[in-house]
């Protein structure tokens, strides 16, 4: 719907929600409801004691619909869906924000950062009514653009590895002074670990192994021969 593949089906959806942002804006539904609530109740109770009084049965009674239970039927059936979406969806985000993938992480940290400006700058309603607009414009302008953009953010994640890889060769040249001083004043006990955990080199196993292997002496198995039953026939 909002890659506008579908013109006339995402224009119906993307009409109906800015139709409701201005009834929202300019209408408030919250003491509307309270009013239409508070009107049908009232109504309704007056109804059902005036049936009594007069007829010995509520009207409201009489003239109800049965009970059902829809809203919570499709609510469980929604919850259920949900539940089952949920685990994929928490994954989801721990993997955004683990960096599992770099671009996405940065693509998703450029859009946080676009939505921090914005609530700094706009009120709620204003900021829906734009999310609503950009919602309906960033996907297409990003299908068409795909390849420019990726490459874009691709590079700029290489620049930031880069940068990164960098910083970490200068912190370790410029902690290497101190871990040499903090080896010295550490004396038997640094000499110790030195001496307990040796890092055996590739020369010293090649010789261990070359020695074991002189020592182990070589068994030889007498070969039987074979005579062939085919008979020499004389000129």
């Amino acid at each position: 719907i909002l890659t506008w593949k579908d013109p006339v089906k995402t224009g119906k959806v993307f009409g109906t929600i800015i139709a409701a942002l201005i009834v929202l804006k300019s209408v408030n539904l919250l003491n509307l409801f309270f009013r239409i609530g508070a009107f049908t109740l009232v109504t309704s109770a007056v109804a059902e004691y005036a049936g009594k009084f007069v007829t010995g049965s509520g009207l409201v009674t009489r003239f109800r619909p049965a009970y059902t239970t829809v809203v919570s039927t499709k609510g469980q059936k929604a919850l259920e869906c949900l539940a089952n979406r949920l685990p994929a969806l928490e994954e989801s985000v721990q993997k955004l924000i683990y960096s599992a993938d770099i671009e996405k992480t940065l693509k998703a940290g450029a859009l946080f950062y676009i939505l921090f400006k914005i609530t700094s700058w706009l009120s709620l309603n204003t900021l829906i009514f734009t999310a609503t607009i950009l919602g309906f414009s960033l996907p297409a302008i990003y299908e068409k653009n795909q390849v420019q953009i990726n490459a874009a953010v691709k590079e700029f994640s290489a620049l930031v590895g880069e940068k990164a890889s960098e910083y970490s060769k200068v912190a370790q040249e410029k902690a290497a002074p101190y871990i040499k001083q903090a080896d010295e004043k550490l004396g038997p006990v640094s000499k110790f670990i030195k001496e307990k955990y040796q890092v055996r080199t590739a020369g010293s196993t090649v010789g261990s192994t070359s020695s074991k292997a002189a020592a182990v002496p070589v068994e030889t198995t007498p070969v039987a021969s074979t005579t062939s039953g085919a008979q020499v026939v004389p000129e």
